[in-house]
């Protein structure tokens, strides 16, 4: 193979004589000269940057959002009152989930496993949907002077049961959950 890589840089009727002289091996001469041809045509081409390699995860980030399910869309009423019941947390935590607006790192993960199977979705799903970044609810109605904006930042789960009320031992069984 270095042989016909050698004749065929200098001359590409190279490739009909060793295909003739070896017709067994036509395809890989064909394929080699194809491979030859590509880093020919790419020689000039400027190596990946570190910005382009940003640029490209976050493309790829961005599609992995788009393409992630909201798990809370269908759920009725009764369904998120029952997965409420069944967590034993206030509306507002799940409102929180809902929202994205929990860091998915700072959540035991039984309690996240719990969460998404009353949701009716894999682990992996819900993961990928709470990686997105904080959102305001959809249906709700807001009175401002200013257009409502979601948080920039997420929160701490701890943080969230503490702004739901919950204290003493049923946040200690809630965040102890992975122990």
């Amino acid at each position: 193979m270095d042989a016909f890589a050698s004749a065929y840089l200098d001359d590409p009727q190279a490739l009909q004589r060793y295909v003739a002289l070896h017709p067994g091996h036509a395809g890989s001469f064909v394929a080699y000269a194809h491979e030859i041809e590509l880093q020919a045509a790419c020689r000039d081409e400027a190596a990946i940057t570190a910005d382009d390699e940003a640029w490209i995860a976050a493309q790829v980030a961005a599609l992995a959002q788009a393409t992630a399910v909201d798990p809370f869309a269908r759920l009725s009423g009764a369904d998120y009152q029952a997965a409420r019941r069944e967590l034993d947390v206030p509306s507002s935590v799940l409102t929180a989930f809902r929202d994205r607006l929990v860091t998915p790192a700072s959540v035991p993960l039984p309690f996240l496993d719990r969460l998404a199977g009353l949701l009716g979705v894999g682990l992996a799903e819900l993961a990928a949907f709470l990686k997105g970044p904080p959102r305001l609810a959809a249906a709700v109605s807001y009175k401002a002077d200013g257009a409502p904006a979601a948080p920039p930042e997420k929160i701490p789960f701890a943080s969230v049961l503490a702004d739901a009320d919950i204290s003493g031992d049923r946040l200690d069984a809630l965040l102890d959950e992975g122990d």
